[in-house]
């Protein structure tokens, strides 16, 4: 006589096979964000990234008040933009 497996029982093997399946999906995920991506790590600035960035006293140097002036080399205005670069230099 087969054995009777009752609703109750069943739920929590179906939890965690649903729970292992979320994991799998998950690294499969972040390793294909990964692979894709790896190519750039290793990039270096482009274009005018070298006048705003590592020309940039206000971005390198953390001057708080030269974030909210005209860039020296290029007299462009972009307070936002430089902070998040100041940021990201940290």
């Amino acid at each position: 006589m087969p054995k009777i497996i009752s609703r109750a029982h069943r739920a929590p093997q179906l939890i965690d096979n649903f729970q292992m399946k979320e994991r799998l999906r998950l690294a499969l995920l972040l390793l294909a964000a990964a692979l894709v991506y790896d190519n750039t790590l290793h990039n270096g600035f482009a274009q005018d990234d070298e006048i705003y960035i590592l020309q940039n006293h206000a971005v390198t140097g953390h001057a708080l008040h030269e974030l909210f002036a005209p860039n020296y080399f290029s007299h462009v205005f972009r307070p936002l933009l430089f902070v998040t670069f100041s940021c990201n230099w940290l």
